[in-house]
């Protein structure tokens, strides 16, 4: 940076270099969707997709997803 004055210019300003520190998202993944995809007559697994945070605020390395069984035919998926 430099500043212009009636007397002329200044001398450039130092270099400044600055970096924020990565922090968790800001918010969900969005537009979850999962399905239970059959595998053979006795089992199944669910696939689950989504988007990425709208804010990461850093890279993103992995991530974690809980489920609980239920005991239930007519269970919801959620």
């Amino acid at each position: 940076i430099r500043v212009l004055t009636n007397s002329g210019w200044s001398e450039n300003s130092d270099y400044a270099y600055e970096s924020t520190m990565t922090s968790a998202p800001s918010d969900s993944p969005r537009n979850v969707i999962a399905s239970v995809v059959p595998v053979d007559h006795y089992s199944a697994e669910i696939e689950v997709i989504f988007d990425p945070p709208t804010t990461p605020n850093g890279v993103i390395t992995k991530y974690e997803i809980y489920y609980t069984e239920s005991s239930s035919e007519d269970s919801t998926l959620r």
